[in-house]
């Protein structure tokens, strides 16, 4: 028996791509400033915006800030992941605004739209970062093998989340979910203030529908690229434990883990094995953003220990990690004679880290390039330099720019306060 086509509207199977759409315009005909810490929505905006939303959010005040939205937080991780929005940097406030290639989103079909939301959500939002006010990180090992059975289940079956092991550490993601149309959530109240938490869920006809394609060929382990990177992170550890303990991997461990590969996966497009979901020509592609080869690129940082002691810098996307840890060195008059790491995330001591070439395990600050970091302006991260005085550097992008790149070594181009003592004297 044949199945029956899926259909996409802006409105169908959830109001996703419309709302999008009322995103998007208010960033166009609004300057969205941004809050200082985090870059994220200051709360007027979140008012005005979760008014135009059709998933209109009903347990917020003018008071929540952005996790708190978490349809907007949603929007707001698609279009900065997904490459339609971008930060413009200032000196008061930082604003959000859109870029060329929305005009390219815009000729797309509905269902086109949505498959390509839905490839931002799938292969390039980091699913920790988007689960922001919960603590650990999302159980990204868990989806698949939960999208399995929603694939075996009749659309109308109640799911009690209790009921599954893990799914309450799901947290904002069994919303999110619900905001692609895949199941549909059972509330309960918990007080007479119709505050409200999910108890279950109700996959859709249209969710059973994808979770199928998703579990089958669309493994998140191996499309998430921000996952991708941390599984490295992971591989270098136990590559170290191994080495130590003396652990034999086989050759299909091996394998295996070779196979956690994006740039093969990337190979074929990401909504080919939907396609035969719809009727013919409803999807027949996707909007592919080409990153700027940001090793041709003039990059200036602002490396901050304090509020009055910083100092700017000018590099070339084709210098190292390295490159940048000696100027910095130079820059505030240290003696460079302790480990180092660069946080990638700003976390002091996360997985997202290169370290110096003489630490025990990498990967290293000399095996990676400026221009390949995936840089833009407005990122953040943190230098650390010795562990045991832990000398914390914040290094914020501050411009990045088409000017000439042959600069043969990173320039120190502007300092405001006096260098740090690296061993004051105590009394």
């Amino acid at each position: 028996m044949k199945e029956k086509m899926l259909t996409i509207t802006d409105k169908i199977p959830t109001s996703l791509v419309h709302d999008f759409n009322e995103f998007t315009q208010y960033l166009i005909n609004t300057d969205v400033l941004l809050t200082k810490t985090n870059q994220f929505l200051k709360r007027k905006h979140l008012v005005e915006l979760n008014e135009r939303m059709i998933m209109h959010q009903k347990e917020v005040s003018k008071s929540s800030d952005q996790p708190k939205y978490l349809f907007l937080n949603l929007l707001y991780h698609l279009g900065r992941y997904g490459q339609l929005f971008k930060i413009i940097l200032a000196k008061q406030d930082s604003k959000l605004c859109i870029i060329e290639s929305y005009n390219m989103y815009c000729e797309l079909t509905d269902t086109e739209k949505y498959m390509f939301l839905l490839e931002s959500f799938w292969t390039k939002v980091d699913w920790t970062k988007a689960k922001v006010g919960r603590n650990g990180e999302f159980p990204v090992w868990f989806v698949q093998d939960f999208l399995k059975k929603i694939a075996s289940i009749d659309s109308g079956t109640i799911i009690h989340i209790e009921d599954v092991p893990g799914f309450l550490e799901w947290g904002p993601f069994i919303d999110y979910f619900s905001f692609f149309g895949l199941w549909n959530i059972v509330q309960v109240e918990l007080d007479a203030k119709s505050v409200s938490r999910a108890e279950a869920i109700v996959p859709t006809e249209f969710g059973i529908a994808l979770a199928r394609v998703l579990s089958k060929h669309r493994n998140i382990k191996e499309w998430n690229i921000p996952y991708q990177k941390q599984y490295k992170f992971q591989e270098s550890e136990f590559d170290l434990l191994s080495s130590i303990f003396r652990i034999k991997t086989s050759s299909k461990q091996d394998k295996r883990s070779k196979s956690y590969n994006v740039i093969e996966k990337a190979k074929e497009p990401f909504y080919k094995p939907f396609i035969s979901l719809f009727k013919d020509g409803e999807l027949k592609k996707s909007l592919y953003i080409k990153n700027k080869n940001l090793r041709e690129k003039s990059f200036i940082l602002k490396i901050s220990v304090s509020k009055k002691i910083w100092c700017k810098i000018e590099l070339s996307g084709r210098h190292t990690l390295l490159d940048l840890h000696n100027v910095i060195q130079d820059s505030f008059d240290f003696d460079d004679d302790h480990l180092y790491a660069f946080f990638m995330d700003g976390k002091p001591w996360s997985r997202e880290c290169y370290n110096a070439p003489l630490d025990v395990t990498g990967p290293y600050v000399n095996e990676v390039i400026v221009g390949d970091l995936e840089l833009y302006e407005g990122k953040k991260f943190l230098y650390i330099f010795d562990y045991g005085d832990q000398w914390e550097f914040e290094i914020l992008v501050e411009k990045i720019s088409d000017k000439d790149t042959e600069l043969l070594y990173p320039t120190m181009i502007q300092k405001k306060g006096e260098s740090p003592e690296q061993y004051p004297e105590y009394f």
